[in-house]
């Protein structure tokens, strides 16, 4: 997988402003009715911003 399509891959769920809400710290997460696709893509970026900064 290229670098372009793991992005595509990890922000997919910010296409779609339905599909998520930013809480009062600014953060944003998916909202738990979104497609299982968003939900999926959102799992992905996590795990990848956690192995980034080391956290499990």
């Amino acid at each position: 997988m290229t670098l372009e399509e793991k992005k595509e891959e990890f922000f997919y769920w910010t296409t779609n402003r339905d599909w998520w809400e930013r809480k009062e710290n600014g953060s944003r997460v998916i909202k738990p009715d979104a497609p299982k696709e968003s939900q999926e893509s959102y799992k992905h970026y996590l795990e990848q911003i956690s192995s980034e900064r080391g956290i499990e």
